[in-house]
């Protein structure tokens, strides 16, 4: 119980910041000038998160409303879908599931995700973590991304970003995340920065960030752009250090127990479920969002299934000490987390996005 106690401590503290950096009665789902409210289409991210979004959300959401939920596979394509499905007039989707504070930002500055009615924002944040809910969505996963090695296989195993950047004292293949906007982050923990001092970021930040990212890209054998992906390179051999989300470190530390793991100057990635824009069932989705809100024992199952935090404070009620140890609700693990900044990638990401793929496609 102490530790229940403590992750919603944390966690108080953790939406509070998350919160300000985000731009900031529902029908029922068969009441619907936009779709008769029988169909939901989530985009979710594949593998085993499409899976645990749809066993413990989606489908007993589904089950009780009488909607027929279907989810789809969108792993980093989010954004570039949602952008293309407007730019087309033909929205299909309803709900994004769990899109990082940079992109949902993105998608909120560009009119591209439906403002939350008054109301259901009210009911909302009634039974949610303080800050857990915006404008334009509700929390659904807070994900760490740490480092994971392989000891059997590596001459040694990095424990920090420094660590990882140092590619002559900790050689081998490595793998990292597909995104700009956390490795910039991770490069700078890398260089020195604290999570207490990494915002705000210069441009001579930046520059060093790029300058370091060049540098070990050679050594990058995998940049993966899935937690199956990352999960799957070190089992393989693919890889023996890298990035990792902590719900795939958790299914790998089951599949081989010899990886190790580091939370120290690990990313936190607030991520938030949204209705898109002119979702042909828009009221379905704004129901789906009221069930998840208020229903924390089918969160903390979700959470169990993929190791992220989630919006209930109840939720940490229902997990067992086994179950925490790769959580983020597990303030043990999250004594030095470093959190991003959405607004500042909203201003940025354009220009940032362009000379990444600079450096990834080599």
């Amino acid at each position: 119980m102490h530790q229940r106690k403590a992750w919603r401590k944390w966690a108080l503290g953790i939406s509070a910041l998350a919160v300000t950096a985000l731009t900031v009665g529902c029908a029922s789902p068969g009441d619907d000038g936009n779709g008769d409210g029988a169909e939901l289409i989530i985009a979710s991210w594949g593998g085993a998160f499409s899976e645990a979004t749809s066993n413990s959300l989606g489908e007993p959401f589904g089950a009780e409303e009488g909607v027929e939920v279907t989810i789809v596979d969108a792993s980093s394509q989010h954004v570039a879908q949602v952008e293309a499905q407007a730019g087309a007039g033909n929205i299909s989707w309803d709900i994004v599931d769990s899109l990082g504070e940079a992109n949902s930002n993105y998608l909120w500055s560009e009119g591209l995700l439906e403002p939350l009615p008054e109301d259901l924002r009210t009911r909302l944040e009634e039974v949610s973590l303080p800050g857990a809910v915006t404008e334009f969505g509700i929390l659904q996963s807070t994900i760490a991304t740490i480092i994971a090695c392989n000891p059997d296989e590596a001459e040694a195993c990095p424990t920090t970003p420094a660590e990882l950047f140092d590619t002559e004292n900790f050689p081998g293949p490595r793998m990292m995340y597909n995104d700009p906007y956390y490795l910039i982050m991770t490069a700078m923990l890398a260089d020195g920065k604290t999570p207490d001092t990494l915002w705000p970021l210069t441009d001579a930040d930046i520059d060093r960030a790029f300058e370091m990212l060049e540098e070990i890209a050679p050594h990058v054998r995998v940049w993966w752009t899935s937690g199956d992906q990352s999960q799957q390179a070190i089992q393989n051999g693919e890889v023996v250090m890298g990035m990792i989300w902590n719900g795939p470190a958790g299914r790998l530390a089951e599949a081989n127990p010899q990886v190790t793991f580091s939370w120290e100057y690990a990313t936190l990635n607030t991520a938030w479920t949204s209705v898109v824009k002119g979702a042909p069932n828009r009221d379905a989705a704004f129901a789906y969002l009221e069930w998840y809100a208020t229903h924390p024992e089918a969160q903390a199952e979700w959470a169990v299934a993929t190791g992220y935090g989630v919006a209930s404070p109840e939720a940490s009620d229902y997990l067992t000490d086994q179950q925490a140890v790769f959580s983020v609700m597990n303030p043990e693990n999250t004594g030095s987390l470093a959190l991003g900044n959405g607004p500042w990638w909203v201003e940025n990401r354009e220009v940032l996005t362009e000379r990444w793929q600079g450096i990834v496609t080599g």
